[in-house]
């Protein structure tokens, strides 16, 4: 489509790999019904994930 915005596909996994590479340092907490906290970064995070969204396609 001519004219957009972006010339890339906006993807999660593009979103990610941003997060980590601009804002490595930053925490992500999150908190759960039972009160319990899970503290990461945002290159642990996509680290979790591994390759797990390679098979979908991106």
């Amino acid at each position: 489509m001519l004219g957009g915005m972006q010339d890339v596909e906006l993807r999660v996994p593009r979103l990610i790999d941003h997060a980590a590479r601009e804002h490595a340092t930053r925490e992500i907490v999150s908190r759960w019904a039972d009160g319990s906290e899970t503290r990461s970064t945002w290159p642990g995070w996509r680290t979790t994930l591994g390759g797990s969204h390679r098979r979908f396609g991106d």
